[in-house]
């Protein structure tokens, strides 16, 4: 099960409106300058259960857009059990909101870990990947840190238009 470090209400940096962000715990990355190095640690936190999925259902209103999902890294094995189930819950209860997920793999790495000989893996993985609407990807680079940019800490990250690039098979960014 993973843990939950935060779930900040009423989020205006993480997306497109007003929003609830979901901080999941643990990270392989350890990207150097990142912001959020606390959250490496997969025991940070609290576990995540029908509690945390009840606290993001009672924060959704007509002025929510939806919700973001950051860490720590989702996509980790060691969280894509829960984050799956969160998404796969929230696109039920909430089908016109939007789910936007940051992520250090990039795009092209989450469709290798698709390919993978792990079939569970694979499938839960594309499976996530196809019930959300924006994708933020890539590593934070400490040396392309810029403030500047809209979602995202560093140049090489992306915004990607998660549906539209299924469609059509190449990477779609989120203008």
């Amino acid at each position: 099960m993973s843990n939950i470090a935060k779930i900040k209400n009423f989020d205006i940096a993480n997306g497109e409106g007003i929003r609830t962000s979901i901080f999941f715990s643990g990270c392989s990355h350890h990207c150097k300058g990142c912001f959020n190095q606390k959250l490496w640690d997969y025991d940070y936190g609290t576990p995540c259960g029908d509690e945390v999925y009840k606290e993001i259902y009672d924060s959704m209103n007509g002025h929510i857009a939806g919700i973001s999902i950051l860490g720590g890294e989702p996509f980790d094995a060691k969280n894509i059990d829960d984050v799956y189930t969160l998404v796969t819950l929230f696109k039920r209860d909430f089908p016109d909101k939007t789910i936007w997920i940051w992520s250090g793999y990039t795009w092209e790495e989450l469709l290798e870990k698709t390919e993978c000989k792990n079939e569970y893996l694979n499938d839960i993985t594309f499976a996530t990947l196809k019930m959300i609407d924006v994708l933020v990807d890539g590593r934070f680079i400490l040396e392309q840190r810029d403030l500047n940019l809209k979602w995202r800490g560093s140049i090489k990250q992306r915004v990607i238009s998660v549906q539209e690039s299924l469609k059509k098979r190449e990477i779609v960014l989120h203008e």
